[in-house]
């Protein structure tokens, strides 16, 4: 028999936080609750700016951090948690240098989206553009090397 307190009650909805939390992916989430109209919204940010994931009505405050909480969001101020993941940009032409940089973001976990280019490769950390002839493969790779141990604790986690 399955156990009913695994699950998070919002109002007809019942929720397994546990089973969210795994698939989700490494990205930038809040949830926001506002205690004027007992709602709580849950939110994510991949690189196309905030995004609702969902909203929910008359929720008691201890339901929105008990979903904040379970989902490994970390508290933020009194009514909003926060998860964030660094996410970086590879365009990528099918070369071997690229297929390389991409090999190296999926064995250390981090988060990327891939855009085809019949350009060039190019990588972008949100920051700054890498791409040939000022920047060789070999350096690229340092640079996501250094992502990768400057956010070694978030990377950890889950999402």
């Amino acid at each position: 028999m399955e156990d009913s307190r695994r699950y998070i009650l919002l109002g007809n909805v019942r929720l397994r936080a546990d089973v969210l939390r795994r698939y989700l992916k490494k990205s930038h989430y809040w949830l926001r609750y506002d205690s004027k109209i007992a709602r709580m919204e849950l939110w994510a940010n991949h690189g196309h700016g905030g995004e609702v994931i969902f909203k929910a009505e008359n929720v008691p405050f201890e339901t929105a951090k008990r979903l904040a909480n379970e989902l490994g969001l970390e508290n933020q101020d009194l009514d909003s948690w926060y998860k964030w993941n660094p996410v970086v940009t590879l365009k990528f032409d099918g070369s071997a240098d690229a297929a390389e940089l991409r090999r190296e973001l999926l064995e250390l976990g981090i988060p990327f989206h891939q855009y085809e280019s019949k350009e060039g490769w190019e990588f972008s950390d949100g920051q700054g553009a890498y791409s040939p002839p000022m920047w060789t493969k070999d350096k690229v790779l340092e640079e996501i090397r250094e992502i990768a141990s400057r956010y070694k604790e978030s990377l950890s986690t889950i999402p």
